[in-house]
């Protein structure tokens, strides 16, 4: 497998393989292999070699290989990544795993057949747009699928439907608009592409006033209790003598000044601790 800074580097120049973008894939991950010292094994032309210093080195680059293109293939097509093959012979042929994973590789999307058809279809009706992301450039990426399987021949209106599926959960309102006001026979992508474009647009400017919002809530100080200019842990900084007016004063004439004292410091305590009270419930 590789390590932590060829994986980085594998991240950063090897497009993650996603079963449509062989044709981008292919090349960069070619030349990857050349830059790791792999590419050589992996298209067969260093064979197995006879001595057994020279097959360890020989075996430690296919580990390198496959565990890159594991990396690269994701947890969705890394299945296609195999393991060194003998072939009993006569004569015996030791094939590296490399080499047995990228001629597959291109058995399957290398040329566009039935499995690479499949592959396409299966991406397209799975395909699925989230909220964070770029909503046209994610329907583009769709529209691509939709091209690359047009042996198929299908309908426009499925075409449209699978789109649809496609969009975020909390577009389901607009969803039902569309299939509600559009007849089954106009319905087409481009007919339901342009509304979608708009509703996009319209949540960016509602996504755009809620941050400038949350802003102001935000550099805007009031505290809750008295609504007041400062923030509620200050309201309770407020100065004794201030609370004492709202304390109830002993009425008995023989009440001390130091009992006084203790009586109203105890009914400030409450008063306090009632407003807390009051706030948190």
């Amino acid at each position: 497998m590789a390590d932590g800074k060829e994986e980085s580097s594998l991240n950063k120049n090897v497009p993650r393989f996603n079963g449509m973008n062989f044709a981008t894939w292919r090349p960069t991950m070619c030349a990857y292999l050349q830059m790791i010292g792999a590419w050589r094994l992996t298209n067969g032309t260093a064979t197995f070699p006879a001595d057994a210093a020279d097959q360890a080195t020989w075996r430690l680059l296919d580990d390198r290989a496959c565990g890159s293109m594991s990396l690269s293939l994701g947890p969705h097509y890394n299945h296609l990544v195999l393991e060194e093959h003998t072939n009993p012979g006569p004569p015996v042929v030791v094939l590296a795993g490399a080499r047995w994973t990228w001629d597959s590789l291109n058995a399957h999307f290398g040329a566009i057949g039935t499995a690479g058809v499949f592959s396409n279809f299966s991406t397209a009706v799975k395909f699925k747009i989230h909220e964070i992301d770029n909503v046209p450039a994610k329907l583009g990426e769709l529209d691509g699928l939709f091209n690359l399987i047009t042996t198929l021949n299908l309908g426009k209106n499925l075409r449209a439907m699978i789109m649809l599926s496609a969009l975020p959960d909390s577009w389901d309102q607009l969803t039902s608009t569309l299939l509600g006001t559009i007849a089954l026979a106009d319905l087409t992508l481009s007919t339901i592409i342009p509304r979608i474009h708009k509703e996009s647009a319209h949540c960016k400017e509602h996504s755009s006033s809620s941050n400038r919002l949350n802003v102001i809530k935000r550099n805007t100080t009031s505290c809750d209790i008295c609504h007041k200019g400062h923030s509620m842990q200050n309201h309770w900084q407020v100065p004794l003598t201030a609370l004492r007016a709202h304390a109830v004063m002993p009425m008995e004439e023989d009440v001390d000044a130091a009992t006084t004292t203790t009586v109203m410091d105890e009914e400030v305590t409450l008063i306090v601790a009632k407003e807390k009270e009051e706030l948190t419930l």
